[in-house]
């Protein structure tokens, strides 16, 4: 089964349900869940969220853990996958991180999808005051969001873009792979995505 696009906590944490349900083991899982994240959010162009940076160190405290596991694997487990300790600490550290992390929108629709829902109504249990304070929080974190997506894609910068994009897009001629726009947003430092949102934005204002 493909895994989802997208670098939020809802998404990587379905991509490793997606990975476990298919057999892997939960650390190769969560390994996967958290590069496919960084992938989607560096061909995105979008700054990759604190919590799933690796530093330097990191990323080399990591290997030297993954490598006393294979260790106590072939010489305690003989070969299998039975518990480890090594395995267990550096999984719990990976999870932890991940609940620490800033709640984006995936989460605060996750948690309103779970209280606002006939279930609830019907079970006696729906709060009112949590889901107005949820519907608060989305909207404002919606806001946030615009506000810096507007200051960063200035009416001008937007018209720059646009036109070098179009100016690409012309000179290409015939039709374009997705290949070949991946590698040109790469080029020019945007994606066309944003682009279209920014130009919308631009359009709507000078209307």
């Amino acid at each position: 089964m493909p895994l989802e696009k997208g670098s939020s906590k809802e998404t990587v944490s379905k991509n490793i349900a997606t990975e476990r349900e298919s057999g892997k083991p939960e650390d190769q899982a969560v390994a996967i869940g958290m590069s496919e994240a960084r992938e989607s959010a560096k061909k995105e162009k979008r700054p990759l969220p604190e919590w799933l940076k690796e530093p330097r160190r990191e990323r080399a405290q990591r290997a030297q853990a993954m490598s006393k596991e294979k260790e106590y694997d072939k010489t305690v487990n003989e070969g299998g996958e039975g518990y480890n300790p090594h395995r267990v600490q550096r999984e719990q550290k990976e999870h932890e991180e991940m609940r620490k992390a800033p709640r984006d929108e995936g989460d605060i629709l996750r948690d309103l999808r779970r209280v606002d829902n006939s279930i609830a109504r019907e079970s006696g249990t729906y709060d009112p005051n949590r889901v107005k304070a949820l519907r608060d929080e989305l909207n404002q974190y919606r806001a946030n969001e615009e506000s810096l997506f507007t200051e960063k894609w200035s009416p001008e910068v937007t018209k720059q873009r646009r036109e070098a994009w179009n100016t690409w897009v012309r000179n290409h001629g015939g039709k374009i792979s997705t290949s070949e726009i991946e590698k040109q947003e790469k080029a020019q430092g945007f994606s066309v995505k944003d682009l279209r949102r920014a130009a919308a934005y631009m359009d709507a204002k000078e209307k």
